[in-house]
């Protein structure tokens, strides 16, 4: 830790030090993506993408216990509290592409996940793959492949969680033939039945 933050948690516990400063960095880093949502940087800043906006600050508001608000950012694209009354008076055009909103959906997926709505999880995950599955191959960027390989792994854990193994076992058999074998998690997961 830097001396500025043993000026803090001088007195404390270690474990509580480490929640503390866990949570003064997500407090700062929700702060800067704030501030960049506020400022629409994206429309300046061609290497500033909405997606990472919305996708860091969901992940700090999570780290911050605040997953209600997270779920909310993810699911709506809007912080609960800045109302639209502050955002310009132009129409808003919906600037996500293809991968920023697989992105965005799967980090989705895997918070309402982790908040124990297993089915909604899944059938969002069913979505993307389903997506995925029909999107030209030829067309396909490496993020996008990446992200339909953790979509095919995450949602056969989604439903092992759910007590649904044979389900499970489709995504991962499914997951590894779409991607060729090209997977080690997939085709390892798809092996085991």
């Amino acid at each position: 830790m830097s001396e500025y933050y043993d000026t803090w948690t001088s007195g404390m516990s270690p474990e509580d030090a480490v929640r503390f400063v866990s949570r003064k960095r997500n407090m700062e880093r929700l702060g800067t993506f704030r501030r960049m949502w506020k400022a629409r940087v994206w429309r300046e800043n061609y290497e500033e993408k909405k997606c990472r906006v919305v996708t860091g600050a969901a992940n700090a508001l999570e780290g911050m216990g605040r997953r209600f608000e997270a779920l909310y950012l993810l699911e709506n694209k809007k912080f609960v509290d800045i109302s639209d009354s502050e955002w310009e008076e132009e129409e808003e055009v919906e600037d996500f592409d293809s991968t920023d909103e697989f992105e965005m959906k799967l980090a989705f997926s895997k918070l309402l996940f982790k908040d124990g709505k297993y089915d909604r999880s899944v059938n969002l995950l069913e979505d993307l793959i389903a997506s995925f599955e029909s999107s030209v191959p030829d067309k396909r960027s490496v993020k996008l492949i990446a992200m339909a390989s953790d979509a095919f792994y995450f949602a056969g854990w989604v439903c092992v969680h759910s007590d649904n193994h044979t389900r499970a076992y489709d995504f991962w058999s499914r997951g590894a033939n779409v991607m060729m074998g090209g997977e080690a998690l997939l085709n390892r997961q798809a092996t085991k039945r």
